[in-house]
């Protein structure tokens, strides 16, 4: 879904043939009202924002703000009058998102239980200091009655990025960010393809998953974790055939 919203959303702008819209936002509504994933939206929309900067003019990105902007206010006119529920539920999650930022309880099982998660991360971290480096590795159900004994209510996949350190160290992180590395090394010799719309949403989306990542942990916990290998393969595909431009190839 989050692939299919940057591809048309990629269609769309370049192509300014509104169907495209059309499809971009029933992909996109899905995720942002139904699904309700807060850290996917906000990427998702990160993403949006980051393509237009890079790719249009300026009279197109004041003309695509000013449409969102009031495509975001008739959404919200329409919810507050017939689903006021949801859009209740919709401010709440966010405003906890920049409460927990904050560091401030807020009510939400799930957003405290991060706070809480965090600071035993940190304690117990601070116990041995090379953990910050090397990890504390995965901790085994039989460890000391397992993990929960130990520390409660904790689960490393809930603090993202943190939760990565805490559990594979600075160094198991960087081992970890390597494909988005080689990615950009490859995206530098890239040049034939660059127009390429299919090109280009593949590129977006290992963006968008790197910046998902950071809040929920990306392909470190995600149990989809063949997803962003995937899209690299196809995106090393890409680079494969602009340096060996004498084969023969079909897509």
């Amino acid at each position: 879904l989050a692939f299919a919203s940057i591809y048309f959303f990629i269609k769309f702008v370049r192509k300014n043939d509104w169907r495209y819209a059309v499809f971009w936002l029933l992909f996109f509504g899905y995720i942002f009202f139904i699904n309700q994933k807060r850290g996917t939206s906000i990427a998702l929309l990160g993403t949006y924002g980051l393509y237009a900067l890079l790719n249009l003019k300026l009279d197109k990105i004041i003309f695509y703000a000013l449409a969102a902007v009031t495509l975001i206010i008739s959404g919200i006119v329409v919810l507050y009058l017939f689903l006021p529920d949801i859009l209740d539920r919709i401010i709440l999650q966010y405003q906890n998102v920049i409460l927990v930022l904050m560091g401030q309880e807020t009510g939400e099982s799930s957003a405290d239980a991060r706070i809480r998660e965090s600071m035993i991360a940190f304690k117990c971290c601070d116990k041995n200091h090379l953990s910050f480096i090397f990890g504390n590795g995965r901790i085994d159900t039989d460890w000391q009655s397992g993990p929960s004994a130990e520390f409660g209510h904790f689960y490393p996949s809930d603090l993202g990025m943190l939760g990565v350190i805490f559990q594979y160290g600075i160094l198991g992180l960087l081992v970890g960010l390597m494909s988005y590395v080689m990615v950009l090394v490859w995206n530098r010799r890239i040049k034939y393809f660059q127009n390429d719309t299919y090109f280009r949403a593949i590129k977006y989306f290992i963006l968008f998953y790197a910046v998902r990542g950071i809040p929920t942990g990306g392909n470190f916990f995600d149990p989809g974790t063949s997803i962003v290998p995937f899209f690299i393969a196809i995106f090393y595909f890409f680079f494969y055939m602009e340096t060996r431009p004498w084969k023969q190839y079909s897509l």
